[in-house]
């Protein structure tokens, strides 16, 4: 485990993966298993694993209890993953703005898009 501080204020913290109970990693491994350069946190009494996947490195966070049960996933998405409707919606709604960032976070199984 490490620790960084500046200024007094803890800004991060991480776990090596042999640190992480094994319910907790085999969860992860079983929903993620081509996770590459996985980083464990600590965060709330939760488990975060920052990760990326397929080709070009799509980045995800997952939220995981002690008990292995996943309660929060986040993962980055392409514009052009958005369906044609929403980006419709926002080009209407919103003339002018681009959309950017966008990002698909489930959480107790309700799904949510934002954009930036």
């Amino acid at each position: 485990m490490y620790s960084c501080t500046l200024n007094n204020w803890s800004f991060c913290s991480g776990y090596s993966q042999s640190q992480v109970p094994a319910v907790v990693v085999n969860s992860f491994q079983q929903k993620f298993p081509k996770a590459k350069g996985v980083d464990w946190e600590m965060k709330a009494g939760l488990y975060e694993a920052e990760f990326e996947t397929g080709l070009f490195g799509t980045d995800h966070e997952v939220w995981i209890q002690s008990n292995g049960k996943i309660v929060r996933h986040k993962e980055e998405l392409a514009k052009n993953d958005l369906p044609k409707a929403v980006i419709a919606r926002v080009k209407k709604d919103f003339p002018g703005y681009r959309i950017e960032d966008v990002k698909r976070s489930l959480r107790n199984k309700r799904l949510r898009m934002r954009s930036k």
